[in-house]
């Protein structure tokens, strides 16, 4: 099968009378594009290693999704709000459940359109944030966690007991996956070096308006540091399916709801 055609991506011109709907239609895409990846069962079948396939498992668990509940809604928990004010927040985590204590491995997210400096400032934080999230569940014992409504740690936390941490984050060998659409040309980073995949990423996702001609700029020194621990994944869908498939979404959704 030959590859898509790459789409570019640029609502503002699809749609420059309302921005409302430009604005919905972006969110949707983006969504629908973090959803299917999630659900996507051939993630990192691509990529010959087993740890890929070991994320893919780990990241459905009660206790990966009782955590990422904590970092996209912290806001819903006044108890750790405060210490938990402006964490990043990925689309999923990998956890290694191999004891009763939670190891966190690494995270995952999706990326739709081109990376732009908002992009790498997450994607350098992600490490930050679940040590904060990490440090603040440890403070709790098995009957708080039970009572702020997350039955997976509270039955671990019961097990590891109260002079244990529950959950320790693996930084020595921290990784991020970045799951992108099949149509990005992205080469393989277990097959070449590392400059030829920090160049794949920087001409295949990287914001033109943050590339140089010499490469040296602020934005492409932290992508060059952020490819140490993060790999670019090719997902199962191209941009023209998430395009197609937000645009039949959207159309069936009023104008005035965004």
């Amino acid at each position: 099968m030959q590859p898509s055609t790459v789409t570019t991506i640029n609502p503002g011109q699809q749609n420059q009378q309302n921005p409302d709907r430009t604005l919905q239609a972006s969110m949707i895409r983006g969504k629908l594009f973090e959803m299917l990846v999630l659900l996507d069962p051939e993630i990192g079948k691509n990529y010959e290693d087993e740890e890929s396939r070991f994320f893919q498992r780990t990241h459905k668990s009660p206790e990966a999704q009782e955590i990422l509940f904590i970092l996209q809604n912290p806001q819903q928990f006044p108890e750790i709000y405060g210490e938990t004010k402006g964490i990043k927040n990925p689309d999923a985590i990998f956890l290694n459940l191999n004891s009763p204590q939670i190891e966190i491995l690494g995270v995952g997210d999706a990326k739709l359109g081109v990376i732009d400096i908002g992009d790498l400032k997450q994607f350098s934080l992600f490490r930050k944030s679940i040590e904060i999230i990490a440090a603040v569940l440890n403070q709790y014992n098995h009957l708080d966690l039970e009572a702020m409504g997350f039955p997976a740690l509270s039955a671990r936390k019961y097990i590891v007991g109260t002079d244990t941490p529950l959950i320790t984050v693996n930084t020595e060998h921290w990784q991020q996956i970045v799951y992108v659409p099949r149509d990005r040309q992205i080469i393989n980073a277990f097959t070449s070096s590392f400059k030829e995949y920090y160049h794949s990423v920087r001409a295949s996702l990287l914001d033109k308006k943050l590339s140089t001609k010499k490469g040296n700029s602020k934005p492409e020194k932290i992508l060059r540091d952020i490819l140490r621990y993060t790999r670019f994944v090719p997902s199962a869908f191209t941009i023209d399916e998430i395009v197609h498939l937000s645009r039949h979404i959207n159309n069936k959704i009023k104008p005035n709801i965004i």
